[in-house]
């Protein structure tokens, strides 16, 4: 298994049946928050996780572009240790850290990379 075994929720499946969201089969994300105690949920899509059906849970929405924007104004020697330790773990094909804030822009984390870029003077 590749990643972290021990990031992984088990056993949450419990409040799925309670839980109404526009994608039933978006559920599982939610209970699986409820589950370990988490505020929020980061998601690309935050369509089919709104707000008035959250918030009454405790739980919010977050786009992963924010989420990065945030941990980077918040812990950034933390996010550049992710940063320059993650293109080791890619092979196919080898990154370096520009290139993987390339990629993640593409993936849609537009304002975080640029934001970095920018402090790290690499724009």
């Amino acid at each position: 298994m590749r990643g972290r075994p021990d990031c992984l929720v088990k056993g949450y499946d419990g409040r799925i049946g309670e839980l109404v969201l526009p994608d039933p089969d978006d559920r599982h994300v939610v209970s699986a928050a409820l589950h370990c105690g988490a505020d929020a949920i980061a998601t690309f899509n935050l369509r089919d996780f709104p707000a008035d059906v959250l918030a009454p849970l405790g739980v919010r929405a977050v786009h992963p572009d924010d989420l990065v924007l945030d941990l980077w104004e918040r812990f950034p020697a933390a996010v550049l240790r992710v940063l320059d330790r993650q293109p080791g773990s890619l092979r196919a094909p080898p990154m370096s850290t520009v290139d993987l804030l390339g990629v993640l822009e593409v993936a849609g984390l537009v304002r975080s990379t640029m934001r970095i870029r920018e402090d790290l003077g690499n724009s």
